[in-house]
């Protein structure tokens, strides 16, 4: 798979792993894969990879719950929700 392809790949598995994770309690309507990538973008300043979700410390997941808090207004997310969606997600796409 071309590399472009390749990641392209991921970002559609990040984005729906987050929308799955993440609602409820954050209404189905409000959010969308691409959200995912954003709050990973507004959390990090640099794009998602495989190898970077595995990384994540207990602190980087931390600051990611709290850009989704306040991204998605919802204050009742929590670390379980983001802890889903990143370990889904590295199901689906492992580091390589």
């Amino acid at each position: 798979m071309p590399s472009g392809t390749h990641e392209l790949a991921f970002i559609t598995a990040l984005g729906q792993e987050f929308c799955y994770a993440l609602s409820p309690p954050v209404p189905e309507d409000l959010i969308v894969p691409m959200d995912g990538f954003e709050v990973w973008r507004r959390a990090f300043r640099t794009d998602p990879s495989p190898v970077a979700l595995a990384a994540l410390t207990d602190a980087d997941i931390k600051r990611l719950l709290a850009v989704c808090i306040a991204y998605f207004e919802c204050p009742s997310l929590s670390e379980t929700h983001v802890r889903l969606a990143i370990s889904r997600t590295l199901l689906r796409w492992p580091p390589a």
